[in-house]
């Protein structure tokens, strides 16, 4: 009964509208209340019956108009179709900010270009891809526009702080070589040689040694076009200098530039120079363009440019220094929460913020929560991983530190690394200065250098996991490293002819060098012996001096004791703040000293 009136009631409605022709079914359906009893009662009399259920449908009709709307579905699509207003312009953006009641501090370009980066590409980025733009995007990276070294820069390294600390690693380099057997040829790189200080000093320290200098050949990774050509100047090379500028390096991104080093064998991440005599970077690929050649006037070595520790190809055994490198590369951070371990992500900051920027906590596991963290979460104890409620990891340097000693283990050598850190985990660590000054890590990117301390148990484990027959060695502190290398007598040395202010800058850097800080010190008073540590990366048998007697001397005391101090320093002052300085006193007396080191070695060549 039904399906015959609802039939009814959509041919009464043939040619009409849809909501006609929807509530000609919904009549036809009603009517089957009475239409049916009459239907069922008149039998025989069929045609009086039909005669009444019409009349009856057709009074429903103009009865029932109304009740037709209780039955339709409404949907608003105005917010679909009427989307709010989104804006870019740093104008529109700024009167929003002021709506609001807050003034955002001033925008840098490379800040806008996170953001959109943000906006536009999927969400909040991981802080590793965070520092790798801030430090070397091609067109605003903090390493890429300018000279960040020495007091007119954001912070002075050992090598800028005295000459001696670049002699005595050609010391070591000596030692090594002669411990090797003194092969007739040695080759030495240099990962991120900023100005080219270290090796400027390690060359002219060592020219005496003539069949030292007579077998080296030296290689720089560096990609930055001014940093080499400053290197260039350092070495006193001769030859064409190193072009201006460096086609392929402006054409690629940070991003890929940090994906080509990621991928590579661990030739670390920075697509521009670090620190000055260290801390520079690898990025690039193996297929760019053939490295530049030169010969340097300090001892007649040959220097070669590389954009990435991949393209150095040794042909025998190999001194590699990485000097304030390891501390410039990107690091991951993780969290554990209620809902298991997440990444700390960096988000575009909402309108009532002063900053551009802000960072969050995802809202799951990530890729590299996945991948990243069970791997360095198998390297620590049980107590350790039960302990730490965050954790910092570099990926890059791990990678770097397996390269290192598989490279040392087929063509012989070792590895010296010297940065401030600490032989374990830290759950946080990353930093920024500027002008000597510390400030907030996501104040004015672009515009501040960012660095993280060196976790060298890492170092460790990643060259355990590899397999290779290579042996690390420390760390052990940076002042224990250049005392038992000499230091002191060479400062006597230089004492014996420097005029009263030579002598004054080089026995300040001398402290500096080996000595621990005072409480309270500022950046630029900041002692470096104890906070930067020293560590080896050998071949397997190999104990360059003076980590073999550091250790033995450990295991005569009992083990553990003698690194108890060192260890312990490291994360007190982290927790302060603490940064590689600047060179002691004002701004003036800075630049005196650093006259006076400059005069004293050109004095002492």
């Amino acid at each position: 009964m039904l399906l015959p009136s609802a039939l009814r009631g959509l041919r009464s409605a043939q040619g009409g509208s849809l909501t006609s022709f929807l509530g000609a079914a919904w009549r036809g359906l009603a009517g089957t209340s009475g239409g049916g009893a009459a239907a069922s009662g008149g039998g025989s009399g069929g045609e009086g019956a039909s005669d009444a259920a019409t009349a009856s449908t057709a009074e429903r009709q103009q009865a029932e108009p109304q009740q037709l709307h209780e039955h339709i579905i409404a949907v608003d699509r105005s917010g679909l179709i009427n989307p709010p207003l989104h804006s870019h312009d740093p104008e529109v953006l700024a009167a929003q900010a002021a709506a609001a009641g807050v003034v955002k501090e001033p925008e840098t370009p490379l800040a806008r270009h996170l953001r959109t980066i943000i906006q536009f590409g999927g969400g909040p980025i991981t802080l590793a891809e965070y520092i790798g733009e801030v430090l070397t995007n091609p067109q605003h990276g903090y390493y890429t526009q300018r000279d960040v070294f020495g007091v007119a820069g954001d912070f002075v390294t050992s090598p800028e702080i005295s000459q001696m600390f670049g002699e005595m690693v050609g010391i070591w380099c000596v030692a090594t070589w002669q411990q090797l057997g003194c092969p007739q040829q040695l080759h030495i790189v240099e990962l991120g040689p900023g100005r080219g200080t270290l090796m400027a000093d390690l060359l002219r320290g060592t020219a005496a040694f003539q069949q030292f200098s007579q077998a080296l050949r030296v290689s720089m990774v560096e990609v930055s076009p001014v940093l080499r050509r400053m290197q260039w100047e350092a070495l006193r090379c001769q030859g064409p200098p190193p072009p201006a500028d460096d086609a392929p390096e402006a054409s690629s991104s940070s991003s890929d530039q940090q994906q080509q080093a990621a991928s590579s064998s661990g030739s670390g991440s920075k697509a521009a120079s670090s620190r000055g005599g260290g801390g520079g970077a690898s990025g690039g690929s193996s297929s760019s363009s053939p490295p530049i050649c030169s010969t340097s006037g300090w001892n007649g070595a040959a220097v070669s440019w590389h954009r990435s520790l991949d393209e150095v190809q040794p042909e025998g055994p190999t001194i590699y220094i990485a000097h304030e490198f390891l501390d410039a590369l990107p690091v991951h951070q993780f969290q554990r929460t209620e809902r298991g371990w997440c990444e700390r992500l960096i988000d575009v900051a909402s309108a009532d913020s002063p900053l551009h920027l802000r960072m969050v906590l995802s809202p799951g596991a990530t890729p590299a929560v996945r991948v990243l963290l069970p791997r360095r979460l198998r390297q620590l104890s049980p107590d350790e991983q039960q302990r730490l409620q965050a954790l910092e990891v570099c990926p890059q340097g791990m990678a770097l530190a397996e390269s290192l000693a598989k490279r040392v283990e087929q063509h012989g050598g070792a590895a010296l690394i010297i940065d401030y850190g600490q032989d374990g985990p830290y759950e946080s660590s990353i930093q920024a200065i500027r002008q000597h000054e510390f400030v907030g890590l996501l104040d004015q990117p672009g515009s501040a250098d960012l660095s993280s301390r060196v976790d060298y148990s890492a170092l460790r484990a990643s060259v355990e996991d590899t397999g290779a027959a290579a042996d690390c060695l420390g760390p052990i502190p940076q002042g224990v490293f250049l005392l038992g290398l000499g230091i002191e007598a060479r400062l006597q040395q230089l004492l014996a002819n420097a005029t009263p202010e030579q002598a004054q800058a080089l026995e300040t850097g001398f402290r500096r060098l080996v000595g621990g800080s005072l409480p309270g010190a500022s950046l630029t008073e900041e002692g470096m012996g104890l906070s930067y540590q020293a560590f080896c990366i050998a071949q397997r048998g190999l104990t360059p001096w003076p980590f073999g007697a550091v250790e033995d001397a450990e295991s005569e005391e009992g083990g553990e004791g003698a690194e108890t101090e060192p260890e312990g320093t490291a994360p007190k002052q982290q927790q302060q703040g603490e940064q590689q300085p600047g060179s002691g006193g004002s701004t003036q007396q800075q630049q005196q000293q650093q006259q006076q080191q400059q005069q004293s070695r050109d004095s002492n060549q």
